[in-house]
Parts: structure tokens; C-alpha cells; sequence
């Protein structure tokens, strides 16, 4: 009689991998370890010897998924400042959410279910600030006026890309709708006195 197969030995990285790919395809809401498990054709308890549980497991997916935003903002900014940065950005997150869906949920929406005082997650959050402080810092503000033209641009950037699917019908093109609103944000930081008055 022939024995059964060998299941692969998975890991550590294995596990977040697939958590990864799970996201991407049915949201960040759904991932749960019994999904997980599903996907690695193992069972639920098997997964705590990888990760601490369920909120463990959302937190770690998130930090990836914070690290990798992170990456792409900065190397879109590279080199680049004033509208070509504001556009390059813009681009990086709109790719982002296209090609990882639920990457981009995590990652844009980790405070409502990771604690705000969470070091760990709040230091991989950083960079994508940063990335967008420096663009908008290239704009000639100063002082507070870049924190609220880079909490302004990321929640108008983020948030039309997060209602998009779900709100908007073309005609016309959502590709085009997204780029005037780009343009809008452009138009405002170089053309009017916007955060420039006393």
C-alpha cells in the first residue's frame, strides 16, 4: 500500500505569504486563521506555532503591507519634486491598491484595528508619511502647512481610491476623474495662496 504524500513543511515566511495572497484576493476582513489554514491545507492550530493568533497574524500582514507602500512612495519620490512628485505619488498609490487590494486596505487603514501606540507598526508607518512630507515640503511650505497639505493629499489620494470601485460609474473614466483630482491638488498648491496665508 502507498503512503500518503508528505505535506511540505511550511514556516514562518510561508504563512505570511499566503496571508499575503489572501488579502489580495478576498480583503483584509476576511482574513481569519481558518481561512489561512484552508489555503495551506492545514489545520487552524497548526498556525499558532508561525504567529500569535488572529490580531497577531492582521498585525504582521499590516507591517508588511505598511513596509511595502513605504517603498514604493519613496521610490516614486525619488528625484522628483513640486507636480511631477505629487503625480508620481499619486500614481504609487493608485498601482499599489491595483495590484495589492488588500495590502493597500491594511496598510491605509491599520488604526482602526491596531493600537495608535504600537511601535512597532508606527515606525514602518513612517515612511510613507515622510515620503509625501518631502514632496509636499518642495512646494516652498513651511512649518505646520506641510502637515496639513500631507494629511490633505493622502486622505483625498486614499480615499477616492478606497470609494472609487464602489461609488463611481463611468463615463467618464475613473482614470481620468483621478487625474483632475490630482491636478486639482496641483492647481491649489501653485496657483492660490493655499496654507501660504498668515
Amino acid at each position: 500500500m502507498s503512503k500518503p504524500p508528505t505535506k511540505t513543511r511550511i514556516d514562518r515566511d510561508t504563512v505570511l505569504a499566503a496571508a499575503l495572497a489572501l488579502v489580495d484576493r478576498d480583503g483584509f476582513d476576511s482574513l481569519s486563521l481558518s481561512s489561512l489554514a484552508t489555503d495551506l491545507d492545514r489545520h487552524t492550530s497548526s498556525l499558532y506555532n508561525h504567529v500569535e493568533g488572529l490580531h497577531g497574524l492582521r498585525r504582521d500582514v499590516t507591517i508588511l503591507s505598511l513596509e511595502d507602500l513605504g517603498a514604493r512612495l519613496w521610490r516614486a519620490a525619488l528625484g522628483k519634486s513640486g507636480a511631477d512628485g505629487l503625480r508620481a505619488l499619486a500614481g504609487a498609490y493608485r498601482d499599489f491598491a491595483a495590484e495589492h487590494p488588500g495590502r493597500f486596505e491594511a496598510a491605509t487603514t491599520w488604526l482602526r484595528h491596531i493600537d495608535s501606540d504600537d511601535e512597532a507598526v508606527t515606525s514602518v508607518a513612517k515612511p510613507s508619511g515622510e515620503a509625501v512630507y518631502a514632496v509636499m515640503a518642495s512646494f516652498g511650505l513651511e512649518g505646520t502647512a506641510v502637515t496639513h497639505a500631507v494629511r490633505s493629499f493622502s486622505s483625498a489620494i486614499v480615499g477616492f481610491i478606497h470609494s472609487a470601485g464602489s461609488v463611481f460609474s463611468p463615463p467618464p473614466s475613473i482614470e481620468e476623474t483621478f487625474a483632475n483630482h490630482v491636478e486639482l491638488f496641483i492647481h491649489a498648491l501653485t496657483q492660490s495662496e493655499w496654507l501660504r496665508r498668515p
